[in-house]
């Protein structure tokens, strides 16, 4: 397969954009983020889809388009010797269309497989481990899938025959003969009819045996059961008798319960008419109302009579002296009041009595100093004596206004008949009585309110139970006592009545249900069929000839099972009973068809043994010229340092460096870039034949130094001189530089 164009509308980071390469070596250079990977995951898009959505696809989200959700886009290839086009349109979300072309004939291409399945012929993760190689994943091969497909091809010579699927298919067709727990399949239900068919065989001899045996014991069985079942129709007949006797007591009763009935109804008729004195029928509800009214008569009356003690008893404990003194006291502003005013005159006479002292003493000062002056001869001495005489007169008001005050307070005191001292005391007494007053004229007040409230209640029960009263009788007498005693007559009467109606009304349910029951049969009739004493027969003897009935019944149920069982025991030794010659030859005929199964079974086994140790032979063959291959490139990479590459069953490798191996875990990263690109290239061949896809390397020359680089180009530019088209995509110059140095054909493409 040899790439001509790339056409991308939509994909990744990338929009409207043309690559063609050419065959042999294709250079494309770019930037980083230029888009260089995007281009190698559209190739892969083109031949293989985006694969199905999951967490770890990756692949998707880096495919669709940023700005338009879609992945679209076309690409044209040579395949032999004819030329394709591949269109494919994804949109996020919706349907992957496809479409394949062959551009020289204009035929679409219809097939279930991929792109890259049907013209490669191997899986995307074949395609991903061999062709195409990305940025720092060289040494990441799919190593299961790629054993797989090469030891199909080993195999069948055609890798799309997968000879694991031969294998399954032949292990189900053997499955089916035998399962591999052993205890299933044609082969293991045959052994089980083998086996049966042999039991059945020997039970058939033993039934021919034991018939005559098992025929005895039913005739036994049958003859009991003639003689149970006879004496059980005899006691049939007798109980038939004693039911039909049954059936006429039970008239008996019925017409002795309809004469009950009768007299119950009399007697309830009387009891009504020697009882009741109006026309008014009491009930329970009259008789409840009844007895509550006479109840709150009986508590009003006591209501009147508390109310009247109440009255009459009540004493006030009060002074009428001081209540009348109380009234004074509030009219006078309260206690509070008069004793502050005693207070202020008794101040005041403090008062006027320190003025007259401090009064008198400058007086008598003023006089004697006047007094020596005049003596002295000083005439102004006589002008002291003048200014004294104003205290003089001061003293004298100051005393007329003490008195005053003094006089007040003894007439409040007298007034309340009490001293200073004791006027507190007395004054709080006569307060106490004023309030004991106004108590006791409420507390009467409400005594008296009582009693009106009393006897109107007492009024209205009275009228109440009178009404009642009136009902049942015609000139009731409206007391407590004569309530009860009608209560308790009427509560008498009903109960007496409801006995006998619920009475009757149980006979009379119980005579309904009997005459119903007893409505079909015919006494007369029943009465002449009896050939027993009708007296004689009594329960006791119904009981014991049901017990002997029951046991009779039961007896004959018993030999009816046994007989059941042993006939079903006869019919079955009869059928199995039957001539052993033909179940012999069933028998030979399933053991011959077992045996040709058996064969069968056996070859299969051999075969899917034989195919499984060719692949494993053919494959054990081949790996090593994969090996050998590989490491004449990895010799040639690493100018001879590493002489030879092994690989594993699933393509792990390991190095030889001068007679010792290396694991790949070991080796630095360049060194494992050549040991599995070496591997790749090796495998390109094998897997693909002449029809390689281009290989495809996405910066995985990175870690190449310069000399390794130079000798892995050059043998890519001799891959490409025998028609092997490779695609570099890189950011460096280095490659492009390389190739002019070696002067290899090359195509150089900007991105």
């Amino acid at each position: 397969m040899r790439i001509t164009e790339i056409n991308i509308s939509e994909f990744g980071c990338l929009k409207d954009k043309v690559i063609r390469p050419e065959s042999g070596m294709n250079v494309i250079y770019g930037e980083n983020e230029s888009g260089k990977s995007t281009i190698q995951l559209f190739i892969k898009f083109m031949l293989y889809g985006l694969g199905r959505r999951s967490a770890s696809n990756t692949e998707r989200e880096r495919s669709v388009s940023w700005s338009g959700h879609t992945a679209a886009g076309s690409m044209s290839f040579l395949h032999g010797d004819r030329s394709y086009r591949i269109e494919r349109r994804y949109v996020d979300g919706g349907r992957d269309n496809l479409v394949v072309t062959c551009l020289d004939s204009g035929e679409r291409i219809s097939t279930d497989k991929t792109p890259g399945e049907y013209f490669l012929g191997v899986p995307k993760e074949v395609f991903e481990s061999s062709a195409c190689v990305g940025q720092g994943a060289s040494s990441r091969i799919d190593g299961d899938k790629t054993a797989v497909s090469i030891r199909n091809m080993l195999t069948s010579a055609d890798e799309a025959v997968d000879t694991a699927k031969i294998l399954k298919t032949l292990d189900s067709v053997r499955v089916g003969y035998r399962h591999k727990n052993k205890n299933g399949g044609s082969l293991y239900d045959d052994e089980q009819r083998i086996t049966l068919q042999r039991q059945r065989l020997e039970r058939a001899k033993e039934a021919s045996l034991s018939l005559d045996t098992w025929q005895e014991k039913l005739d036994v069985a049958k003859r009991d059961y003639e003689m149970v079942k006879t004496e059980l129709d005899s006691k049939d007949e007798l109980l038939g008798q004693l039911n039909r006797v049954t059936l006429v007591k039970r008239f008996e009763r019925l017409r002795r319960a309809e004469r009950e009935s009768d007299a119950m109804k009399q007697k309830c008729e009387e009891l009504v008419g020697t009882t009741l004195k109006t026309d008014f029928f009491p009930d329970r509800n009259h008789i409840a109302e009844l007895k509550l009214s006479a109840k709150a008569l009986y508590n009003s009356e006591e209501r009147v009579k508390s109310a009247k003690e109440a009255s009459e008893n009540y004493v006030a404990s009060y002074s009428e002296d001081n209540a009348d003194l109380g009234e004074r006291i509030e009219q006078r502003g309260g206690i509070d009041t008069i004793l502050l005013s005693v207070k202020q005159k008794s101040e005041k006479i403090k008062r006027q009595n320190g003025m007259i002292a401090a009064i008198w003493i400058t007086y008598v000062a003023l006089a004697l100093c006047g007094a020596a002056l005049l003596l002295g001869g000083f005439i102004w001495g006589v002008a002291l004596f003048l200014l004294s005489a104003p205290a003089a007169v001061v003293t004298v008001g100051g005393a007329k206004a003490k008195k005053r005050a003094a006089k007040e307070i003894n007439t409040i005191v007298e007034e309340f008949g009490a001293t200073e001292d004791t006027l507190e005391s007395k004054l709080k007494e006569c307060a106490n009585a004023l309030f004991e007053r106004k108590r006791s004229e409420l507390v009467r007040a409400r005594v008296e309110a009582e009693l009106v409230s009393a006897r109107a209640e007492l009024d209205a029960c009275r009228k109440a139970l009178e009404a009642l009263l009136i009902k049942t009788l015609t000139a009731p007498i409206v007391t407590c006592e004569a309530a009860m005693a009608e209560h308790s007559r009427l509560d008498n009467f009903v109960a007496e009545h409801e006995r006998i109606l619920r009475e009757r009304d149980t006979l009379d349910r119980m005579i309904d249900t009997e005459r119903s029951s007893l409505d079909s049969f015919d006494e007369q009739k029943i009465r002449s069929e009896i050939s027993v004493n009708i007296d004689e027969v009594t329960p006791a003897a119904i009981a014991e000839a049901e017990r002997v009935r029951s046991f009779l019944a039961a007896k004959k149920n018993s030999f009816e099972q046994k007989i059941t069982a042993l006939n079903s025991n006869v019919m079955q030794i009869r059928m199995s009973a039957e001539d052993p010659l033909p179940i012999a030859d069933e028998l030979c005929a399933l053991e011959e068809k077992y045996g040709r199964d058996k064969e069968f079974y056996d070859a299969l086994t051999m075969a899917m043994d034989a195919i499984e140790q060719a692949g494993q032979a053919m494959s054990g063959s081949v790996t090593p010229v994969i090996a050998k291959r590989a490491g004449e490139i990895m010799s040639r990479i690493s100018d001879g340092r590493y002489t030879s590459l092994r690989t594993t069953g699933t393509l792990g490798v390991s190095l030889d460096s001068d007679g010792f191996g290396i694991k790949s875990d070991y080796l630095s990263a360049g060194t494992k870039d050549a040991a599995y690109l070496s591997l790749r290239i090796a495998l390109l061949g094998r897997i693909y034949g002449d029809n390689t896809p281009p290989l495809i390397l996405d910066e995985a020359l990175c870690q190449f130094d310069d000399e390794r680089a130079e000798n892995f180009i050059s043998m890519l530019g001799e891959l490409s001189t025998e028609g092997q088209q490779c695609i570099c995509f890189t950011s460096h110059k280095r490659e492009s530089r390389i190739c002019k140095d070696l002067g290899i054909e090359y195509t150089d493409i900007a991105m």
